[in-house]
């Protein structure tokens, strides 16, 4: 009885490894073509591109994930395995494809204006007289992304904070003030802000933006 128990052990354990094996391979697989591409695109489309490339090599190996005899429809199951490993491969190739994470990060990087002309004077002042006039969470908002392009990040800092203790549920506000924080070298603050949003908003896209922060944080 103990051999028998033992062996279903081992079995179970042996596939587990061998499930999680082919899927490394296939990640590294995608991350080796993003790597040659040489043609400029989205990250998103690459990342498509790539894993529906390399995806025909793996496919017994994910129709062995189906189980046969559960009520779902086995095509329904298949397809939800796809979906996960797309999912997964999202989020773990930013910290594992160099490829991948950089044109995540460039493609999300705040173009600083290097100049502050008399015009971006005068465009500052009306704000400012905007925000005397009616003290309210969207002015304080956008005031702050306004700092925030002119690279004065400490007083948009202030001024996205302002808003989201008028009215927290303002969600672009807590959106601003993670890249602000990243902007700032803060990436502990980012990730918390991040994970914040996270709970009201479970997107796979937040997550990603997350993830970027997670690995400028390990540099």
């Amino acid at each position: 009885m103990k051999n028998s128990i033992l062996t279903i052990f081992l079995g179970f354990n042996l596939c587990l490894v061998s499930g999680q094996a082919y899927k490394e391979k296939f990640k590294q697989q995608v991350c080796d073509c993003m790597d040659a591409s040489t043609q400029p695109v989205k990250a998103e489309f690459l990342f498509q591109n790539c894993f529906q490339k390399i995806l025909p090599k793996y496919v017994a190996q994910i129709d062995a994930e189906i189980d046969r005899g559960a009520t779902e429809n086995e095509y329904i199951q298949g397809q939800k395995i796809r979906l996960k490993l797309i999912e997964d491969f999202r989020i773990e190739l930013i910290q594992s494809c160099d490829t991948y994470f950089t044109i995540l990060d460039d493609a999300k990087k705040v173009k600083i204006k290097e100049d502050f002309t008399e015009g971006d004077s005068l465009k500052l002042e009306k704000m400012n007289q905007a925000v005397a006039l009616q003290p309210h969470a969207m002015n304080y908002l956008a005031r702050g992304t306004m700092l925030l392009h002119y690279g004065r990040l400490d007083e948009a800092e202030s001024d996205i904070k302002k808003s989201i203790e008028m009215n927290a549920f303002v969600m672009q506000a807590q959106l601003l003030l993670a890249l602000v924080q990243e902007n700032q070298g803060q990436y502990k603050e980012a990730i918390t802000t991040y994970d914040t949003i996270l709970k009201t908003l479970p997107s796979q896209d937040l997550k990603i933006l997350r993830e970027i922060v997670v690995r400028k944080s390990k540099r």
